[in-house]
């Protein structure tokens, strides 16, 4: 299953459909922001042209049913995060195979020369 098939059949939809990422000899679309189908026709996003990164920062305005300045309730889920937690995560960074898979070597033969 290739990550477009996984993030359509999770119910979510790419709001950026242009290169985020562009040199003198590629442009590359690599960063993304994910939406719900439900607020699709309520956003609004893009991609800001500044030389601040060699990444273009993306952006986006969701239009809310709720007038501003009032509140509803909302709820949100969180990690606890200790120092045990974040000794183990280190841990798993260093213990990751961080080499590129063979087939790797092949993206230049079949990636287009922009």
């Amino acid at each position: 299953m290739t990550i477009l098939s996984r993030v359509f059949s999770s119910g979510l939809l790419p709001s950026i459909t242009k290169p985020t990422r562009v040199t003198n000899i590629s442009a590359t679309l690599i960063d993304n922001l994910y939406i719900n189908f439900n607020v699709a026709d309520r956003a609004i996003s893009g991609i800001l042209n500044t030389d601040i990164s060699d990444h273009l920062p993306l952006f986006m305005l969701i239009n809310s049913d709720n007038p501003v300045g009032t509140r509803r309730n909302l709820s949100f889920t969180s990690r606890k995060l200790d120092n045990n937690k974040l000794c183990a995560f280190k841990n798993k960074l260093v213990e990751a195979d961080w080499e590129w898979p063979e087939w790797t070597e092949t993206w230049p033969k079949i990636l287009p020369p922009w």
